[in-house]
């Protein structure tokens, strides 16, 4: 007597997630992925905006618009901005 036995076939399981399809599509695309790095560059740059530039708009230094720059003798790197 010999048994046999039928595969198991998983059922399908309906339609992807809208956003997975979305990815999907989106990840195809080098033009979209690299404007998606740009967006969040510019992101991060304007929430880590004080750590950046820790010097306040409205005040200047106007006795350092003359220095040479950073790299140049004289030069200072306190205000690399």
């Amino acid at each position: 007597m010999s048994v046999h036995s039928t595969p198991v076939v998983a059922a399908p399981g309906g339609p992807a997630h809208p956003l997975k399809d979305f990815w999907r599509y989106f990840s195809a695309n080098k033009g979209a992925i690299a404007g998606l790095v740009i967006v969040v560059f510019v992101l991060l740059v304007a929430i880590f905006a004080d750590v950046l530039a820790p010097y306040p708009p409205s005040v200047t230094d106007s006795t350092a618009f003359l220095l040479p720059p950073a790299w140049a003798v004289g030069g200072s790197s306190a205000h690399w901005l």
